[in-house]
């Protein structure tokens, strides 16, 4: 119990002149008097003993070469620090006076801290800086090259703001037919980074985005200091759709900057990366086109020499034994001249034997002789028959070896060779032939090469005929 004085007589307590004050009251007097003393005053000072529990809170003891003083700092105050204090800091810090009334403590309530050094904007994105390094999130093994032609472009940006009219008007003079989709999204404020991460999950989930831009035009730090959030930071290195950042001018870099796959100064330069020259496209398209056929034309200018090279060298089976049945005619009457000339001089040299021999008047052996000869030209005349014989049997052999391997003699047994002619129905005058008109077709070895409709020409022993394919029908195998 204590004891509010109200003079200054010095009376003993209890008496009529004293009121009783209890501890509770007591502190509360206090606070509010301090509270309504000083107000709001800045405070420059090195922190120690700084804690950080559960309820995010922040204890710290403020203090220069003379004296300290306690601290707090509320969770509702304290997210507006963008860095985290550390022991041995120099800080400047706006707060009001007061006294913890539990333990009648006197300390400082902290609305605002700033770095009494560096500044706190700064010394925050360093800090980040250091944090996302070390983990591994500006590796540039991590990252994914930009694809030269995207099927589709993501935007997340503000949509009213001048970045998203930048980027448009580039891909709309480079590569007017590229797909853009914008998802919308606030670049400044308390609630600018959630909706940046919503935007851009939303962008890497759409199968028709390829690579997404994330950015938006220049300001202050401040303006620009969601782009240095952690968690957007994170969203971006998580995305399996490669991230171009484009935020403020070619002199701002954020920590957006730094974990995209590609960094662009501008955001009408982050268009230019992610959009090709259609104009360019299309000429390198054209160019492959134009050799694509020049390449066709030599290939069929090449086939069409092969073909008519092969189709010179095919000839009719007939053809070739006309050849055969000549050059064994050619042979045979070769043999029959020798044939004769060799009993010419025979009958010849026995007709001056017997002219000798007359003379001689030897009438025995000359009909020895005589008969000999005769005999010899008997055996001789025989064996030029025989051999004649056999040639000619040779001949009718091979002929008939011959006549069994020509088509002629399968279409003999009703067989027929079928090959295409021209589409559709064509007529023909009287007596003309299809291969007097230069018809030239394939042979038709399945009916995958018929279609209704097609003309065919139809070769048989003794001709051949033009017909017409009315229906195709498969035989299902059988």
């Amino acid at each position: 119990m204590a004891f509010l004085n109200t003079d200054e007589t010095g009376a003993r307590p209890g008496t009529s002149e004293q009121r009783p004050l209890s501890v509770s009251a007591l502190n509360l007097a206090a606070r509010m008097l301090l509270e309504n003393t000083f107000g709001q005053v800045w405070i420059i000072g090195e922190i120690s003993n700084f804690m950080c529990p559960a309820s995010g809170h922040w204890y710290f003891t403020l203090k220069d070469d003379a004296a300290q003083v306690r601290c707090a700092m509320f969770r509702n105050r304290n997210t507006s620090v963008r860095w985290k204090p550390a022991n041995g800091q120099s800080v400047l810090i706006c707060a009001r006076a007061s006294i913890y009334e539990n333990r009648g403590e006197y300390q400082l309530v902290a609305n605002a801290m700033l770095d009494a050094g560096a500044g706190s904007l700064q010394q925050a994105f360093d800090q980040l800086k250091r944090k996302l390094e070390a983990d591994g999130l500006f590796d540039p093994l991590r990252k994914r090259a930009i694809p030269v032609m995207p099927a589709g472009l993501g935007v997340v940006t503000s949509d009213t703001g001048a970045a998203l009219h930048d980027i448009l008007h580039v891909l709309k003079r480079r590569c007017p037919l590229l797909p853009v989709k914008v998802f919308a999204s606030t670049v400044q404020g308390d609630t600018a980074v959630s909706e940046l991460v919503a935007a851009l999950h939303c962008a890497d989930r759409d199968p028709a985005v390829e690579l997404i831009i994330i950015g938006r035009g220049g300001g202050s730090a401040e303006d620009l200091w969601c782009f240095n959030d952690e968690r957007l930071a994170r969203a971006i290195a998580a995305c399996e759709t490669p991230v171009i950042s484009a935020v403020g001018h070619e002199t701002d870099v954020t920590i957006s900057d730094l974990v995209a796959d590609l960094r662009a100064p501008t955001p009408s330069a982050a268009a230019e990366h992610a959009s090709p020259v259609q104009a360019d496209w299309l000429a390198r398209a054209a160019q492959l086109d134009a050799r694509q056929n020049q390449a066709m034309s030599r290939v069929l200018r090449h086939s069409s020499q092969v073909f008519k090279a092969l189709c010179d060298r095919l000839q009719h089976p007939g053809q070739t034994l006309e050849r055969h049945a000549q050059t064994l005619d050619q042979h045979q009457l070769r043999l029959q001249s020798a044939m004769d000339r060799l009993l010419s001089s025979q009958r010849r040299h026995v007709s001056q034997l017997s002219s000798r021999f007359d003379a001689i008047d030897l009438a025995r052996p000359m009909r020895d002789r005589r008969q000999r000869v005769n005999d010899l030209l008997s055996r001789l005349s025989r064996c030029g028959q025989q051999s004649l014989h056999n040639s000619r049997q040779q001949f009718i052999i091979a002929a008939r070896q011959l006549e069994q391997l020509s088509p002629l003699a399968t279409m003999n047994r009703g067989y027929a060779i079928v090959s295409t002619g021209s589409k559709g129905v064509s007529t023909m005058t009287d007596g003309e032939h299809a291969s007097s008109r230069g018809i030239v077709g394939s042979v038709v070895s399945s009916i995958e090469q018929l279609d209704p409709g097609d003309r065919l020409t139809v070769r048989l022993k003794d001709g051949q005929a033009e017909c017409l394919v009315e229906s195709v029908t498969d035989s299902g195998g059988d």
